[in-house]
C-alpha cells in the first residue's frame, strides 16, 4: 500500500531498499531555498496569519469597551431626570455612540 509513498521513506516496491544513486537524484531533484527569499515570504505570512487575529480581539476589546461604558453611565447618579423620576437605564450597547 505504501510503494509509491517515496516522500515517507518507504521503498518503491517490498524487498528493494534505496540506493546511493537514488539518494543522489533525489537531492539533485530537490529545491534549492534562497535565504532571504524565505525570510521574506515567512515575514508577510506572519502578518498574514496576524490579520486573522486581530480583527477578532479588537471586536472582543470593544465590545467590552461599550459593556463598561454602559455600566458606569447606569450607575451614573446625576445622570437621572428629575420631573419624570427616571434614572438612566441603557438598552442598547451603543448608546454611549449616540450621544456622542
Amino acid at each position: 500500500t505504501n510503494e509509491g509513498a517515496w516522500y515517507l521513506g518507504y521503498p518503491r516496491a517490498p524487498g528493494e531498499l534505496w540506493t546511493a544513486s537514488d539518494r543522489s537524484r533525489r537531492d539533485a531533484e530537490a529545491e534549492v531555498v534562497n535565504l532571504e527569499e524565505n525570510v521574506v515570504v515567512k515575514f508577510f505570512y506572519y502578518f498574514l496569519l496576524m490579520a486573522q487575529f486581530v480583527p477578532v480581539s479588537l471586536y472582543v476589546s470593544t465590545s467590552m469597551t461599550r459593556n463598561f461604558q454602559a455600566r458606569f453611565m447606569q450607575w451614573d447618579l446625576r445622570m437621572y431626570h428629575a420631573e419624570t423620576d427616571t434614572p438612566c437605564v441603557v438598552r442598547t450597547a451603543g448608546l454611549n455612540e449616540e450621544l456622542g
